[in-house]
């Protein structure tokens, strides 16, 4: 069949063709292996899915830590019974590749296939697309909306259609939900519009203004909760650090040298696509301004940006954390592509080393989690066996008391919180949980009705006569070893207790 005029002339098609079959095949296997390696070694929920998952059945428009959106998100999946482990891994994993394809889908259209499919393998081939998702928190739930500005945002600035502009502004208002981090690049982002003259003139123009406002309007909602309520990330974040700047000072430090390793761990496949001395060159021309055009003024940006609104934010007091390079990895998987300048064809050497990483990464997580028993004497959150420590917290509610379990009281800070929340993800009882036996942690809570219907206490400590739940005192408190998937020498013990209820039922 011959070649249709005005298209791509055959060869590039069939290049194209084959560069997309190679990346579907690198998708579908990576969300194999990844799925398969937390179902085998992972016993329970991590942290930050168990607060997601106490936090977020409360389906309120803003808490007192993060926004809702992964809250929302892993409650629900939460509720799909014996596919619930299944689906919460598939979730991160999901949201975290469509965030990778959505930044990639701007080398697609400004360098083509070639560009666009080594960003992909580059993302793939890093922790943050890999064993990170396992945990799904908000730095995973943003990726997609970060994806997404980061592709729509240079289209809107170039070409200036309100399609563009009204995706970026999408991109942004529901980022918000997810995590105020995307704000981290929607600044840098806006102050280089403004800073660009042949960006700048669109100010005239209803597509920055109308972005504006379907952002604000997207955002609204939860916007308005939180200056109702009082409560946001930025606040708890500043109550969590009141110790200031230079308490800042080492994380602020360990924060750039992850940034640094990260950076450095993601060129490793498109210094192969080329090679060193060549993207050397290139990564030093981008930063001449004779070489620069405004798609590499505009990656700088995307990268290096909200790095630097973090660590000015250390100033204040806020304290950066590894994890937050979830989202800038998307930034830098695109930069990299993009410096790498390949031609038509992917390299075949690119593939197989970001195969090879991505083999390691694997490998690595495995082997780690099998020997864990012989390097460890203590079992970490992965460790404990889900279901079989819901058993048994429903087993000893039900030998002081009758019915499902209406509450649950967790101390300890956060180990006591991953206990309360393994408990409510695996047991079919849907109990409400206060938190750290603190009722401003957790204000959903209806104190009277607590105390009127009884609790679990759980505690990964010992409970002393001081804990008790708003005057009243813990009874009948048991010690028990909390079970696990592998063969500890310590298992971890966990301490359950009753707080009596009012209601006069029989216990």
């Amino acid at each position: 069949m011959g070649c249709l005029p005005k298209l791509l002339p055959c060869p590039a098609r069939k290049s194209a063709a084959q560069i997309g079959l190679i990346i579907s095949a690198a998708i579908a296997l990576h969300l194999t292996v990844w799925l398969c390696l937390p179902m085998a070694f992972e016993g329970s929920i991590r942290l930050d899915v168990a607060e997601h998952v106490l936090q977020g059945r409360e389906w309120l428009l803003t808490y007192p830590k993060h926004p809702p959106l992964s809250m929302w998100l892993v409650a629900l999946v939460s509720e799909l019974g014996p596919a619930r482990y299944f689906a919460v891994y598939l979730l991160g994993h999901l949201l975290a590749l469509s965030g990778l394809l959505c930044a990639a889908l701007l080398l697609l259209r400004q360098k083509g296939w070639s560009a666009a499919a080594l960003a992909v393998l580059i993302g793939l081939a890093s922790p943050f697309l890999t064993y990170i998702p396992i945990e799904l928190n908000h730095n995973i739930g943003v990726m997609p909306f970060w994806g997404l500005a980061v592709a729509t945002g240079f289209l809107a600035f170039e070409r200036g259609f309100l399609r563009d502009w009204l995706l970026f502004g999408a991109a942004v208002g529901l980022g918000i939900w997810a995590k105020y981090s995307i704000l981290q690049l929607a600044l840098p982002l806006a102050a280089i519009f403004i800073a660009v003259p042949e960006w700048r003139r669109q100010l005239v123009t209803p597509g920055p203004w109308l972005a504006i406002v379907l952002a604000a309007s997207i955002a609204g909602p939860h916007l308005i909760a939180v200056v109702n309520n009082g409560s946001s990330t930025f606040l708890y974040a500043l109550r969590l650090n009141p110790l200031g700047v230079a308490h800042n000072l080492m994380p602020s430090f360990e924060f750039l040298l992850n940034a640094a390793a990260l950076f450095a761990l993601m060129g490793i496949v498109p210094a192969t696509a080329t090679s060193w001395l060549l993207l050397r060159q290139s990564i030093a021309l981008s930063f001449t301004r004779a070489h620069v055009d405004r798609l590499t003024l505009y990656l700088h940006v995307a990268l290096f940006g909200p790095i630097a609104v973090i660590l000015l934010a250390s100033f204040i007091g806020i304290r950066p954390h590894v994890l937050w390079l979830a989202p800038i990895a998307l930034s830098a998987a695109v930069w990299w592509a993009e410096r790498s300048q390949v031609s038509r064809n992917l390299p075949r050497n690119a593939i197989a080393v970001a195969g090879g990483l991505a083999a390691l990464i694997a490998v690595s997580y495995a082997t780690w989690h099998a020997a864990k028993p012989l390097a460890l004497a203590s079992p970490s959150y992965t460790d404990f066996d889900g279901p079989a420590f819901a058993r048994m917290a429903e087993q000893y509610w039900r030998s002081h008391g009758s019915g499902p379990i209406p509450y649950i009281v967790s101390f300890d800070r956060q180990r006591g919180r991953q206990a309360a929340g393994s408990i409510v993800f695996d047991t079919s009882d849907r109990p409400h949980v206060l938190e750290d036996a603190n009722p401003k942690l957790s204000p959903w809570i209806e104190m009277p009705d607590l105390l009127q219907r009884g609790a679990l206490v759980v505690s990964p400590r010992v409970l002393t006569s001081a804990d008790n739940v708003s005057g009243t005192p813990i009874e009948v408190v048991s010690k028990f070893a909390r079970p696990t998937i592998r063969s500890f020498t310590h298992p971890r013990p966990i301490y359950f207790g009753i707080v009596r209820p009012t209601d006069g039922r029989s216990h």
